[in-house]
């Protein structure tokens, strides 16, 4: 599956940031491979604002708020980061990493 296809299927499951910046400027020519240009043809069609580039941002063929699309594996190898702990220590180090990270929801993400 390439990167456009797992960008789809993000947009179809809702996984993506809710501070996402769309495009729309059609004549750009880095356009397939812009994330917030993606975003635009892939956003769900419930979703009718939200933070956007302008056209003129487009500037002899180039724009500067161009991000390329790519795949990053986050959290590699965090399957086996608590293996070594006892299992009375496990509520206390939770409740702090949830205190770290700010939320709760956060934690299981």
């Amino acid at each position: 599956m390439d990167e456009k296809e797992l960008l789809k299927k993000a947009f179809e499951y809702g996984n993506v940031p809710s501070l996402i910046t769309y495009c729309f400027t059609e004549p750009c020519p880095m356009k397939d491979k812009c994330i917030h240009y993606l975003s635009g043809l892939y956003k769900n069609e419930k979703t009718d604002r939200g933070d956007a580039i302008f056209p003129n941002a487009l500037k002899n063929r180039e724009c500067k708020y161009f991000a390329p699309l790519r795949v990053v594996k986050m959290a590699w190898g965090f399957d086996h980061l608590f293996t070594e702990m006892k299992v009375k220590d496990a509520p206390a180090l939770r409740a702090e990493m949830r205190d770290y990270l700010g939320s709760k929801g956060q934690y299981y993400r």
